[in-house]
């Protein structure tokens, strides 16, 4: 992660740069069997992927806003409700206030 800051060493500007690591934990089922005694991390994985997405939307032009992301971890079979997600998020902008603001913490694991 480097630190939030609207100069560059030599005096150009660059982009702000924050990191997450999201991890969902959820409960594993069989998706044929017993979907219902699933709860599905990788659902709330997406679900927060949208909303972190719309922050591209909701910004000026002028602050450079660049959201990106990867699923690193999403279940192991299709048939098999996952336990477990992780998504990663990155976070740039010339405007130190955006990536800054959007910090809760190192990164947080959600249930």
């Amino acid at each position: 992660m480097h630190p939030p800051s609207d100069e560059w060493c030599v005096g150009t500007t660059a982009l702000s740069d924050i990191t997450y690591r999201f991890t969902f934990r959820g409960r594993s089922a069989h998706g044929a069997a017993s979907p219902e005694a699933g709860n599905n991390a990788l659902d709330a994985a997406v679900s927060s992927y949208v909303g972190i997405n719309s922050l591209r939307g909701a910004s000026r032009p002028s602050n450079n806003l660049v959201v990106g992301m990867v699923f690193r971890e999403g279940g192991r079979a299709t048939n098999v409700i996952p336990d477990r997600a992780v998504l990663d998020v990155e976070i740039r902008s010339t405007s130190a206030p955006i990536p800054q603001n959007l910090r809760g913490g190192k990164g947080e694991e959600a249930r």
